[in-house]
């Protein structure tokens, strides 16, 4: 008898730690993970473990899962659009966000962008943007890298272009955000709340 597999997607899974995480609790629980990514696991559940347990097992880390084809879409694009910021950085000429997202999402741009939109009330460019300046506190945290070295490692077209997009979205210049309220970032899965 050849068991079928359990397909499930999860928001609020946004980082590699989360993926651990779902591993990890899945694993307690005697389910054999097939495939895990950001929003997503594929598992085997040998034991017939009921879907309210492994809810009620990812719940204590914010996790939830999700049933309608509207939230699955939207956590794929949001995610997705995290994994767009993590990309940046890794390569030295990068591909176009639009780009990323269609072959990423395997559909058109302007229905990802309308779609995002329309259940968000943001662009889906705000939101990159938004995570790029979550990630500029990041790296002004760990005190590694200069202003100039950050806007090149997230590929901004300048200091000013990261200077001015920051205060814009912050609401002070990077000096006095260093100054004054380094320790106050967001959790990227909380970016549009």
């Amino acid at each position: 008898m050849t068991m079928k597999a359990i397909d499930l997607h999860i928001k609020n899974m946004v980082c590699y730690r989360c993926i651990l995480v779902v591993q990890q609790e899945l694993e307690n629980l005697n389910i054999v993970v097939k495939q895990i990514e950001l929003g997503y696991v594929s598992y085997f559940n040998p034991l017939d473990v009921p879907i309210s347990n492994v809810a009620l097992a990812l719940a204590k880390y914010d996790l939830e899962l999700i049933y309608q084809d509207e939230e699955v879409l939207l956590e794929k694009i949001k995610n997705t659009a995290i994994e767009y910021v993590q990309y940046l950085e890794k390569e030295t000429d990068p591909i176009i966000l639009s780009v990323f997202l269609t072959q990423k999402l395997g559909k058109h741009y302007q229905y990802i962008s309308k779609y995002f939109s329309k259940y968000t009330q943001k662009t889906i460019e705000k939101y990159v943007i938004l995570q790029k300046v979550e990630r500029v506190k990041e790296l002004l945290q760990y005190r590694e890298l200069s202003v100039g070295q950050i806007a090149q490692k997230l590929k901004y077209s300048s200091i000013h272009h990261l200077s001015n997009q920051f205060k814009k979205e912050v609401g002070v210049s990077i000096s006095t955000y260093k100054k004054e309220f380094m320790p106050k970032r967001k959790f990227i899965d909380h970016i549009l709340q």
